[in-house]
């Protein structure tokens, strides 16, 4: 369950296909400054399957909807490969889908405290969304967030 905490975390810092204008992306500044990346590698180890699984961070916007509240949009790929090598040599891919993972939450400035609000699965053969609408509603603490919000 720690695990999935984690993964919702780094969900909540991820990305609507239709971003707004006033949106900042903050998606390099996630990578680089937190460890949400290796977050969201362990949920895949947990949940992904294959030899070649691997999670992916691929967008988080922030919109400010009020003087002390952000839109918090992020989205996330779970690839789940397996290569079968054969003895002859080369190999080919066993199974090779990506499960996307959209979520969406309300990030306030004063606390840092992040409400999830809801998360989308597409392409969900790894059973994901009873863990998603469990999180639904839980409030997580975003570590010095005011690194991210600033300048919106």
């Amino acid at each position: 369950m720690k695990i999935v905490a984690s993964c919702v975390s780094v969900f909540f810092l991820v990305v609507a296909i239709v971003v707004p204008v006033d949106a900042k992306d903050i998606t390099r500044l996630i990578s680089e400054q937190t460890d949400y990346n290796e977050q969201l590698q362990r949920a895949c180890l947990s949940y992904c399957q294959g030899n070649r699984r691997k999670g992916t961070l691929k967008r988080v916007f922030l919109e400010r909807i009020s003087e002390n509240s952000l839109a918090v949009r992020v989205k996330a790929n779970l690839r789940n490969l397996h290569f079968q090598r054969l003895v002859i040599g080369g190999g080919f891919n066993l199974f090779d889908y990506t499960v996307k993972i959209e979520a969406f939450g309300t990030l306030d400035e004063r606390t840092c405290k992040l409400r999830i609000d809801r998360i989308h699965i597409l392409h969900d053969r790894l059973g994901l969304a009873s863990l998603a609408k469990q999180q639904a509603g839980r409030i997580h603490k975003i570590k010095d967030c005011r690194k991210f919000t600033s300048g919106l």
